[in-house]
């Protein structure tokens, strides 16, 4: 997928992803002690300990969203050698700009994270209105903290979403041409034609998707309050819907090509079936049959859709719910309706 250097040196140190995923957020926390410490004293520390949303971004963004990006990179080029092996070249139906980028196209990855990083250091210092306990630091601690913890995070969730998005296209580009185009093999001992491997990257990918898209909720309680809340709600609702609707025609595409190749194995072995062998005897006729009936109710098995785990279901079913309520009180005070709490409290009298 897309060239990476941080990726490669998190490789070269040979640390394990859970390993990252304790150490990082330790050391950010034992940062912010420090600073705390040295620039306010017990005030200070007694303002972080009382920051409960900010030991919360620690466990999961400075702790999970590493955990993602470095295991999302694995499982990726784990199964792109996977399917290599039964024919199926994953990289080379990847999307054509990102091919001929190289390995550049991170360096405007790191532009961007800055942009997006130093945007929010102005949010926090001059914008927001009532300043949070790191606000309140030196410009220099509160860079220092900001450039080893934010930038490499903001980092890793922008180059996960382009290998994402990367992987999803060429996979989806590959179930559009199965079988026509591309070919797979109906006896593959994984029981999906040889596409379990794509079938266990998806469905990881989307889970953890859907999970770290309730996250923004969260992180969001803090800003409730400032006059930049409702265009960043926005933002991070129309990105989190953008998602589920990538992921829901992926899905389709990928449950359409499993249904195309039943289908063409179900039509093949009935055409055997139906085909005479007149050079054979009556006695290698029959044995010939039975050969093919049982080949049929073998095929028949197969998987005719994509199997969907119901723990996969609820949670997109729950995202979707949260979405719509989510944007429901975005849009209420333009529309002048009722808040949702005094919804659920005139359904709760209605009972």
């Amino acid at each position: 997928m897309v060239s990476d250097f941080l990726q490669n040196w998190l490789q070269h140190l040979g640390v394990s992803w859970w390993g990252i995923g304790l150490a990082y957020p330790a050391l950010a926390l034992l940062l912010d002690i420090l600073q705390c410490l040295i620039f306010g004293g017990k005030e200070r520390l007694r303002e972080l300990v009382s920051d409960p949303v900010h030991f919360y971004w620690a466990a999961l963004m400075l702790g999970a969203i590493p955990v993602v990006y470095i295991a999302n990179w694995r499982a990726t080029t784990a199964v792109t050698a996977s399917l290599a092996q039964y024919g199926i070249d994953v990289l080379a139906w990847r999307y054509h700009f990102l091919v001929r980028t190289g390995g550049w196209l991170q360096w405007p990855v790191w532009v961007l994270s800055s942009v997006l990083v130093f945007s929010s250091v102005r949010r926090y210092r001059v914008v927001r209105q009532e300043k949070t306990w790191f606000a309140k630091l030196p410009w220099p601690a509160y860079l220092l903290g900001v450039i080893l913890t934010n930038l490499p995070v903001t980092y890793m969730i922008c180059l996960a979403a382009i290998n994402l998005i990367d992987s999803t296209i060429a996979l989806n580009r590959i179930f559009i041409r199965i079988p026509s185009a591309i070919a797979v093999d109906i006896w593959q001992p994984d029981g999906l034609y040889g596409l379990k491997p794509a079938y266990e990257l998806l469905l990881g990918q989307f889970g953890v998707g859907l999970l770290a898209s309730f996250l923004p909720a969260l992180m969001l309680l803090r800003e409730a309050e400032q006059p930049y809340s409702r265009m960043y709600r926005a933002g991070v609702l129309i990105g989190i819907a953008t998602v589920i609707a990538i992921a829901s025609i992926v899905l389709y595409n990928f449950s359409s090509a499993i249904e195309r190749v039943s289908l063409s194995a179900i039509a093949m072995t009935v055409d055997n079936l139906r085909t005479p062998q007149p050079q054979l005897t009556k006695l290698l006729q029959e044995m010939c049959r039975t050969n093919l009936l049982i080949e049929y109710q073998i095929v028949a098995s197969l998987p005719s859709s994509l199997p969907i785990p119901g723990w996969l279901k609820a949670l997109g079913t729950s995202r979707i719910l949260l979405l719509a309520i989510e944007f429901y009180s975005l849009l209420q005070p333009a529309l002048g309706t009722p808040k949702v709490p005094d919804i659920l409290r005139s359904l709760i009298k209605m009972d």
